[in-house]
């Protein structure tokens, strides 16, 4: 997909988001569900049909079969173990400088504030990193599998240059995406889409270590 392709996909979803936003919610979690299904699908079809043939040779009595199917098994657990850690796969954490309570007492205050009145999550760290930017960033902690740490990532850059106002108007909208039954989807769907971006990308760095990863690079 060359520049011009990607970009018209992008006017297309953003005018359907527009104009069916409910529909596109939809098929937006949908696709994110489906990466699970996927995952989960090639695990039970691994297991299944090793334990199926190895059970029906054993069964009747057919030794060639029950050989061929032991074999398979075998052949099978690499691709069973880079599915297993794909599902554990963590992400790297954003870097800067964590800063603590004890640091900038004022800006915890205010997020402990923003916190009880929206009835959010934690935030579980805050870190001062180099852009010109604010942002809230949620990694998974186990993976594909629940759990999530937050982060608060301010820019030195911006902070020097807008008003205390400003950069305190910009942590609560930041804050807000995680915040209601909208919120948490979006945040889920975010996180969804890093942790398979990410396992895409492992995958594919690995893709030359063994076939059972060729065969999950060209899976996905």
């Amino acid at each position: 997909m060359d520049r011009d392709e990607f970009e018209g996909l992008v006017r297309q979803l953003e005018a359907e988001s527009e104009n069916r936003p409910a529909a596109f919610r939809t098929k937006v979690v949908l696709l994110s569900v489906s990466a699970y299904v996927l995952l989960f699908a090639s695990l039970v079809v691994i297991i299944a049909a090793a334990y199926w043939g190895i059970s029906y040779a054993h069964a009747h009595h057919k030794t060639r079969m029950l050989i061929i199917f032991s074999i398979f098994a075998l052949l099978m657990v690499p691709v069973f173990y880079v599915v297993i850690r794909m599902f554990f796969m963590r992400l790297s954490p954003p870097e800067g400088r964590a800063i603590t309570r004890a640091d900038a007492p004022r800006l915890f205050e205010v997020i402990d504030k923003m916190r009880k009145k929206l009835k959010g999550p934690p935030t579980h760290h805050v870190l001062i990193f180099d852009e010109y930017n604010a942002a809230i960033m949620q990694l998974p902690r186990f993976g594909l599998f629940g759990g999530h740490t937050n982060y608060l990532l301010l820019g030195l850059p911006y902070l020097l240059g807008v008003t205390p106002k400003e950069m305190l108007a910009t942590v609560a909208h930041e804050y807000g995406h995680l915040c209601g039954d909208h919120g948490k989807m979006g945040a889920w769907i975010y996180r969804q889409r890093r942790t398979l971006l990410a396992l895409y990308r492992q995958v594919s760095e690995m893709a030359d270590a063994s076939w059972a990863h060729q065969l999950m690079y060209a899976a996905l």
